[in-house]
């Protein structure tokens, strides 16, 4: 008798923590009215893309949605706001396929380095909060901001390198700020 009271409680905790981890994913998927604002935002700019994947992320206090999206072939990811503004998206390319100044310039960055993946990204908007008030303040650019990176790692530290297309560092690892200029 104890053994099938046991069985019973147990059965009860399993149904219910598959239902609390079941609410847990569905909270990071987005609603009807979310999803056609999201899918709107990625095929405005690639027609046709293929959403394979959409999952919510908050990062620095802002909360967007990551989609994995196919397109001409092509494997990319984007960050989409709630209301449909594209932030960015990247895709991974090889270096042999950036500007010629561009994969110079990180060549010579990543130079005994470990480089992990290169990526092309392409900034469309800029989301920021505001410190005092919380908002989130999104500035969309006239035009893409497109940069050509390389993620690497050194001695169990991460972190990426981008560059412009005339080969303009953009952003290094914070470990690595000084390190070219020790070297030149």
């Amino acid at each position: 008798m104890n053994d099938i009271k046991l069985l019973r409680v147990f059965a009860t905790i399993s149904v219910l923590a598959f239902s609390c981890a079941f609410v847990a994913v569905s909270a990071d998927k987005p609603d009807a009215a979310t999803t056609t604002r999201i899918t709107q935002a990625i095929t405005t700019v690639h027609p046709g893309a293929k959403i394979t994947n959409v999952g919510k992320e908050t990062e620095d206090g802002i909360e967007f949605y990551e989609v994995a999206f196919d397109f001409n072939g092509k494997s990319l990811e984007g960050d989409v706001t709630a209301e449909g503004v594209l932030l960015n998206t990247e895709e991974t390319a090889e270096l042999r396929t950036f500007p010629a100044a561009a994969a110079t310039a990180l060549k010579k960055l990543t130079k005994g380095l470990k480089v992990k993946t290169t990526e092309i990204s392409r900034k469309y908007a800029r989301a920021e909060k505001d410190k005092s008030t919380g908002a989130v303040k999104v500035t969309k650019f006239p035009l893409p901001i497109v940069a050509y990176e390389a993620e690497v790692t050194k001695g169990g530290r991460s972190g990426e390198f981008a560059v412009s297309a005339d080969g303009t560092v953009i952003e290094r690892p914070k470990w690595a700020k000084g390190e070219e200029k020790e070297k030149e």
